[in-house]
């Protein structure tokens, strides 16, 4: 049984998503929400429902129970609490005999350095806590969404331009639904146990260089405000 947590957010849905494309029978994957409410998309698929929250240990206990593999879609909450919360889902995880955690985390060259730092450094903790738990790991050190790029360059930027502070830095950006067929990949097929993989496209980008894409794409001249 694979169990996929964060269900209804945009990672877990793709995820289960690519579950059922390669094949995956919907009675052998649970998804795990918080608001049942909000799983109707999911049932209709014959998925089974689990309700849990990672503030609730024992809600989790209950939920892991007979699961072979579990995808930990890394919280969304506070970040004060997210570490926390992890450490609630993998003592569950642990209690309830999960055979082997798959942790959605964070890739990143250098975490005192970058500005990112104190915003991601749950992830860190998350992937120590995970490795000396004993229990069968695999790291997926997800890039930035590609999905994200129109959030953060702005509904004007037509008019406006890109300001953002990212100087010369380039992003190896990945859309959500190729990170979601990485992490299907990895609950289906042998081999992945205390791997950590770097889930990242094979080119990175910089705001400047995605203004110039934009501009050619608008046939507007963007500026790249730094």
């Amino acid at each position: 049984m694979i169990l996929v947590t964060g269900a209804t957010g945009n990672l877990g849905k793709a995820t289960i998503d690519s579950l059922l494309n390669r094949g995956i029978a919907p009675n052998n994957i649970t998804a795990l929400v918080r608001d049942e409410s909000k799983a109707a998309e999911l049932k209709s698929k014959g998925l089974q429902i689990k309700l849990g929250d990672y503030q609730d240990l024992e809600s989790l206990k209950s939920a892991f129970r007979g699961v072979d593999k579990l995808l930990l879609v890394s919280s969304s909450s506070d970040i004060g609490k997210r570490f926390e919360q992890h450490k609630n889902a993998i003592n569950a995880a642990n209690e309830s005999g999960v055979g082997h955690i798959i942790y959605t985390s964070f890739d990143m060259k250098n975490l005192q350095q970058s500005i990112m730092g104190g915003e991601v450094r749950y992830h860190a903790y998350t992937a120590d806590y995970l490795r000396q738990t004993g229990i069968p790991y695999t790291l997926m050190n997800n890039t930035m969404y590609a999905d994200m790029i129109p959030f953060l360059v702005g509904k004007d930027i037509l008019n406006n331009g890109i300001s953002i502070p990212a100087g010369d830095g380039k992003t190896p950006f990945l859309p959500i639904s190729e990170m979601a067929e990485a992490n299907a990949v990895v609950l289906t097929t042998p081999g992945h146990e205390n791997k950590e993989y770097i889930i990242a496209s094979e080119t990175a980008f910089s705001f400047a260089e995605i203004a110039d894409l934009l501009s050619d794409i608008s046939g507007k001249t963007l500026a790249y405000h730094q």
